[in-house]
This record gives structure tokens, C-alpha cells and sequence, in this order.
């Protein structure tokens, strides 16, 4: 005797296999709909709405065939009025025809019928859009963004964007529920003062973004050179003491913005010392290399911002055993978007105990970050796969020494 858990399970499984069923019955209709296979006669005497509105939107849109797609319309309707794809598609071929008057009557109808559902609002903003019926789009639209995920909703904030084409009209018409979502979209669509204007929204309602959401808006301004604009955030959200983020390397690599950022290669192993992070207490990182290829090592680096026209000094710990070859690790400071001249710091000995390397450089004028990287160039020697550890501790840059501070003026050339 079955019990009652199996019972539940079989089901389960006849439903989903009638609810399959049903979808592949469903494709073989429109399938033969749409390649002509299926014959009129058949249409003729079917009772199934969306097959007689998928037919109809087939001669509608592929063959402009108004008469032959109002007559399955209505056949459609006949049995079932309450099927809103059907009026809706009613409404634009009427529209169609020039008879805008009935159309929009038939929208209203179809808007009332929609008025409590989640199913069939895309549709029926498209063909609001089409018949010119802005009055109806606003509270579509918010209703959308803010109550069905996914493809629609971006389709929606799309289209949103096109009729309100700035950032205070859509928030007016949107509502300030959906200011997140339009925040996202901002930045999908790169429109950097578009995003700003929605965060400064989302701030006066004290809204705090998720860290996902602020990296998002950090790495942005970063890919578009916006780095003055990135350091405040940055500073306010992440790190406001330090020039060097995680420089004792107390947390894990955040791999993005301004923060280490480590690629991979079957010819290194990269750990902490020790692996896991304790209350604040600075670690090492090792990096281990196998002597497998004459490895041109660039992997290990991070996107700073800085003050044009500044001295800083740089400084980092750093141990080694064994490194083989003529080339081995050393830092390099570069312009990140910028023009300026490479600035390599000492190469560290084959073996050597713990050693302070500090150096200073000058950022020039035109550049507002730099990069900071851990390098190692390819060897010309024969013997040139370098294998051997690394270990290195406390990187730091500042602006607080004896030499550092500003060297010259820089001026803003778009300034007025």
C-alpha cells in the first residue's frame, strides 16, 4: 500500500507532466501557426483564445493582414471575453485601421480588466505607447518597476527613461519607491549624473546601499576616468585614513575598485600568513613561484587615487628565499588614465630576511590615480623560470613625511 508521502509525490509528478504537456502542445500550435502548416479550417473552428490571438498576431504583424486578424480577434473574444491579449491586439489592429476612437475604447476596457493583475501590464504599457495614451504611463510604469522583476522591469525602466528624459522627472513620476531601481539602471546605462542624482534621492530618505551597489557605483565612476568623484565615495564608504586600502592585509582581497586586485596563473600560488583574518591583527601574503615559465608577473596590483602635483613615499616589507634569475619581484608605480613615467622601486634580493623599502615619487599634474603593482619583468637569459617565495607586509603610501606634500600647482584646464 502506497503511503501518503508517495501518493503526494505521484501527484506532483502527473501535474508537471500535464502542466508539460500542455507547453509542448502549446509550441506545436503556434510552431505550425507560424510556418503556415496549420490549416485555416482548423482555426476556423477553434475555441482556444490564445491560439486564435497568436494566429492573429501572426497575420497581423507578418502578413499586415488587419481584416483576417480582427475576424480571429473576435473569434477569440467570442469565447472567451475576458482574454486581455486579445484586446489588446484588438486595439492595435483597430487603431490601425484609423478608427483611434474605438481603439481607445478598447484599451480602457482591457485597462480595467488589468487593473488588479500582475500578468499583461508590458503589453498593455506597449500598446498605451502606441496609441499615444501617455496619461496612462506613469502609474503603469511605477507599478511595473516596482512589482514585477526581471526582463519586464528593465524593459519598463527603459522605456522610462526614453519618455522622462531627466533624473527629477523620473523621480517625480516614478515615486520614490522605485529610486533604487532606477539608480541601477543609471549605472547599467553608465549615466553617471543620473545615478549621483538618485544616491543623493536615496540618501535624504537615509536608504544605505548594499556594499554590492556601492562597489557597482565605485568601479562606474572608476571605468570612466571619474576618479575625483570615486576617491569621496570611496573615502566615505570604505576607507577615509589610508591611501593604500588593506595595505597590513587584515581582510581578504576585495578584488574591485580601489582594492587589491589578483589575477591567476598555473605558474604562482598566492596565501595569507596566517590564513584567516583575526580581530585587526596585520598578516603576510606569500607568493610561491613554481619555475614552470619565464613568468612576466603583473597579477598583484591596486587602482589608488591621489592629488595631482603631490610627493608621496611609498614603502612596503618584503622577504624572500631561493627567488631564482636576474628578474625578480619589485613594485612599479604608474598613472592609472594618465600620461606619467613609470616609477620602479628595488628588486628584491634572491634570499633576504625582512626589508623596509621607501621611496618617494611625485604624481604630475593630469593624473588623479596611479597604479601600484607588483612586477616582474620576463628574463633573457637562458636559465630564466624563476622559482621561489615572497612574502610581503605593511605597503603604505602617504603624504605625511618630510618631503611629501604639494611640489607644484595644478590648474583644471576646463576650469573658466
Amino acid at each position: 500500500m502506497l503511503s501518503r508521502d508517495n501518493i503526494i509525490k505521484i501527484l506532483l509528478f502527473l501535474l508537471l507532466l500535464l502542466c508539460a504537456t500542455g507547453m509542448l502542445y502549446s509550441a506545436w500550435i503556434k510552431q505550425n501557426i507560424f510556418s503556415g502548416n496549420l490549416a485555416e479550417k482548423y482555426l476556423e473552428r477553434s475555441h482556444n483564445a490564445p491560439v486564435l490571438t497568436y494566429a492573429a498576431e501572426e497575420a497581423y504583424l507578418f502578413e499586415a493582414n488587419l481584416q483576417s486578424a480582427e475576424k480571429k480577434l473576435i473569434q477569440a473574444l467570442k469565447n472567451n471575453s475576458f482574454y486581455v491579449p486579445a484586446w489588446l491586439t484588438l486595439a492595435s489592429v483597430t487603431n490601425d485601421k484609423g478608427e483611434k476612437k474605438q481603439a481607445n475604447a478598447i484599451l480602457d476596457y482591457a485597462d480595467s480588466l488589468t487593473a488588479e493583475l500582475l500578468k499583461w501590464r508590458w503589453d498593455k504599457v506597449l500598446v498605451a505607447y502606441e496609441l499615444g495614451r501617455n496619461e496612462l504611463l506613469p502609474d503603469e510604469l511605477r507599478f511595473i518597476i516596482e512589482r514585477i522583476p526581471g526582463k519586464t522591469r528593465n524593459s519598463a525602466l527603459e522605456l522610462a527613461y526614453r519618455i522622462f528624459p531627466e533624473p527629477e522627472e523620473l523621480t517625480a513620476q516614478l515615486g520614490d519607491e522605485n529610486l533604487l531601481y532606477l539608480f541601477h539602471h543609471a549605472l547599467r546605462k553608465k549615466k553617471i549624473s543620473f545615478a549621483l542624482y538618485f544616491l543623493n534621492e536615496l540618501e535624504k530618505k537615509q536608504e544605505e546601499l548594499t556594499e554590492k551597489d556601492k562597489l557597482w557605483l565605485l568601479n562606474t565612476l572608476i571605468s570612466n576616468r571619474e576618479f575625483t568623484s570615486a576617491a569621496l565615495y570611496w573615502q566615505k564608504w570604505f576607507d577615509k585614513r589610508n591611501i593604500v586600502y588593506n595595505g597590513s592585509f587584515i581582510r581578504p582581497f576585495l578584488r574591485t575598485a580601489f582594492g587589491w586586485r589578483i589575477g591567476r596563473d598555473k605558474d604562482f600560488v598566492q596565501r595569507f600568513i596566517p590564513e584567516e583574518a583575526q580581530d585587526d591583527i596585520a598578516r603576510e601574503v606569500q607568493f610561491r613561484f613554481k619555475g614552470w615559465k619565464n613568468l612576466n608577473f603583473n597579477h598583484f596590483y591596486q587602482i589608488i587615487p591621489v592629488q595631482q602635483g603631490v610627493r608621496y613615499q611609498f614603502s612596503a616589507s618584503m622577504k624572500s628565499e631561493k627567488l631564482t634569475t636576474d628578474q625578480r619581484p619589485f613594485f612599479q608605480i604608474s598613472g592609472y588614465g594618465c600620461s606619467m613615467k613609470p616609477v620602479n622601486f628595488q628588486m628584491v634580493e634572491p634570499t633576504q630576511d625582512w626589508t623596509r623599502d621607501i621611496e618617494n615619487f611625485e604624481v604630475p599634474c593630469g593624473c588623479s590615480a596611479i597604479l601600484l603593482r607588483l612586477r616582474r619583468q620576463s628574463s633573457r637569459q637562458i636559465d630564466n623560470k624563476m622559482s621561489g617565495k615572497l612574502w610581503i607586509k605593511n605597503i603604505s603610501i602617504t603624504d605625511d613625511c618630510e618631503d611629501c606634500g604639494p611640489t607644484f600647482p595644478c590648474w583644471d584646464n576646463n576650469a573658466p
